[in-house]
């Protein structure tokens, strides 16, 4: 494999100062760092709220050949949330595409489609 790709978010940084960009129809939903979260004590989370509305996050990826590790601590906050195309990672390299859905169940579960 050819040379790593290292782009990072973490916690309540707004990701458009760590180098993702949106695009035109994007930044219409609701974001900003999460308050206080009682499920998840001490962790510092962006949160997009989705009402309608989209927020892509993107930054550029690796190309051809490139070696990347993509990893994310997501939660899903709607009960019974459908896994489609709301909620979404996706990684394209310009010859493949990785993309894993994320939905959530009645009880709150986490469910995933790749």
């Amino acid at each position: 494999m050819g040379a790593a790709h290292a782009q990072t978010h973490y916690g309540r940084t707004d990701p458009l100062t760590e180098g993702f960009i949106t695009e035109p129809g994007d930044g219409t939903a609701g974001a900003s760092p999460i308050g206080s979260d009682p499920e998840f004590p001490g962790v510092a989370a962006w949160q997009v709220e989705n009402i309608g509305a989209r927020n892509r996050y993107r930054l550029a990826g690796p190309g051809p050949g490139m070696s990347w590790t993509l990893a994310a601590r997501m939660r899903v906050v709607d009960l019974a949330d459908a896994v489609d195309a709301n909620i979404v990672l996706e990684v394209a390299d310009g010859t493949n595409r990785w993309f894993v859905s994320f939905g959530s169940n009645a009880v709150g579960g986490t469910l995933m489609s790749f």
